[in-house]
């Protein structure tokens, strides 16, 4: 009985195998298919020239332009912007810090002015009376061109003068010899360049400046009304009349009259016309 069923048995033992070892064997793989590569088309890079544009230098401050007006004269009621400095003939500078205080006559004055000389003896007694009464006298010879000025002590490279040899003549001599010959009581300051006639804006010579004891230009113009010497006592005395007021401590109104007179040689500049012609 016992084999019979076991004999029974064998068939479903089999198909139990048989199916255990289809479970074993490997399932097959789909192959895969063959990528096909196509050659990558490659295409030159176009060179392009880079575009360079000039660095411009980084731009410099313009120097301040020098002005080329005409400098502003030096007006009635006002005192000069400056100190101011001129050597005499002999070489001592004079600076208008040292009148402080005192009544200064300036004249921008010529040796060679037929107008100027017709003033000397006015001019000269002028300076003899007022000087007594403490009234400072300044002549100006701004004539550089004028050959008046021109016999002055060597200069150096920077303008300044010269230690004169042991026996040098003194300077200015043409200057001496006009004071002297008429007996001329004038303290002269020399003035190369024409810097302080331009500073003043001076004209003529005779040019008078009247500076009170404040320091301002209480009278600018002509010594009176009379250039040609002719009228005597009916002139019109500005310069005396002025120098009245002040010598007595009166307030003195600021007036100006017209110079008259020999227009001041300054330096020419290169290719420029004779000044006065």
């Amino acid at each position: 009985m016992r084999i019979q069923t076991l004999v029974s048995l064998v068939p479903f033992v089999l198909t139990l195998a048989g199916v255990s070892l289809r479970a074993q064997e490997p399932v097959p793989q789909p192959k895969p298919r063959p990528v096909e590569t196509r050659p990558v088309e490659t295409r030159p890079v176009e060179a392009r020239p880079v575009e360079t544009r000039p660095v411009k230098p980084e731009a410099k401050p313009a120097p301040e332009a020098k002005s080329t007006q005409d400098p502003q004269p030096l007006a009635v009621g006002q005192r000069p912007k400056r100190m101011l400095q001129l050597p005499d003939l002999d070489g001592t500078v004079h600076r208008s810090a040292d009148y402080a205080d005192q009544i200064v006559v300036v004249c921008f004055w010529s040796t060679k002015c037929p107008i100027m000389r017709g003033y000397e003896d006015r001019m000269a007694a002028i300076v003899r009376e007022y000087g007594g009464k403490g009234v400072r006298f300044l002549m100006i010879n701004s004539n550089e061109s004028g050959q008046e000025i021109d016999d002055g002590p060597a200069r150096g490279e920077d303008g300044k003068p010269l230690p004169p040899a042991e026996d040098a003549p003194k300077p200015y001599a043409k200057i001496r010899a006009y004071l002297a010959e008429n007996e001329l009581p004038y303290t002269v300051l020399v003035d190369h360049g024409s810097r302080v006639a331009d500073e003043f804006l001076a004209k003529t010579t005779p040019d008078i400046y009247v500076f009170a004891r404040d320091g301002v230009l209480t009278y600018r113009g002509a010594i009176d009304d009379d250039p040609q010497g002719r009228k005597g006592e009916d002139a019109k005395p500005y310069l005396r009349t002025v120098l009245d007021a002040l010598v007595a401590g009166e307030t003195v109104e600021p007036s100006e009259t017209p110079p008259v007179g020999c227009t001041i040689k300054r330096p020419r500049a290169q290719g420029a016309r004779r000044e006065g012609r």
